[in-house]
């Protein structure tokens, strides 16, 4: 959905990309069938982000994932099923060190995998990332996506590591962390 929150963290995802650099888009949050359709909408907009610079988009392929983050300047993790990223990624042990020095960015699923912990709105519950970030984690908060309890995420992430700053996000908002 085009808004000002939506540019805003697509100019983010690709201002550090040279010239003719890489953006990596991971689509693993999804369904394969769906990933032709989330390019569609994905490449034209980071294309526009990047103004008049001229970047590359590659769509992770699970084949040829390690070569692709080795070659890519910037990751971008869309979201889905945070169960599927999960499982996807720790097929790959050497994820964690691949990006850094990179510029990473997850929309739901895929921020939640980079916390330490995170609250899935879709299973009401408290669950461990990959820990790359080390905060606590609560996507589309009093959103009306979700159109069921999901108790007090506020409540529920008191019990776990109160020392790790909280990042509370209604839908399109976004926060930057430089590490």
């Amino acid at each position: 959905m085009p808004n000002e929150q939506n540019k805003k963290f697509r100019e983010e995802v690709v201002k550090d990309i040279p010239e003719g650099g890489r953006l990596l888009i991971v689509y693993f949050a999804c369904e394969d069938e769906k990933y032709p359709q989330l390019r569609e909408q994905d490449e034209p907009a980071f294309q526009k982000a990047a103004g008049n610079k001229q970047i590359n988009i590659i769509i992770a392929s699970k084949n040829n994932f390690i070569e692709e983050l080795k070659s890519s300047n910037a990751v971008y993790m869309r979201g889905g099923e945070t169960d599927r990223l999960m499982n996807e990624l720790k097929k790959y042990p050497d994820f964690k060190n691949l990006i850094k020095g990179k510029t990473v960015a997850g929309s739901s699923a895929g921020a939640y995998i980079l916390s330490k912990y995170y609250h899935s709105a879709s299973k009401q519950g408290i669950y461990q990332g990959l820990e790359i970030v080390p905060v606590r984690i609560i996507c589309h908060y009093k959103s009306e996506k979700f159109d069921y309890d999901r108790g007090d995420p506020l409540t529920m992430m008191k019990d776990y590591h109160e020392e790790l700053p909280l990042v509370v996000l209604r839908d399109f908002e976004f926060k930057i962390f430089n590490q």
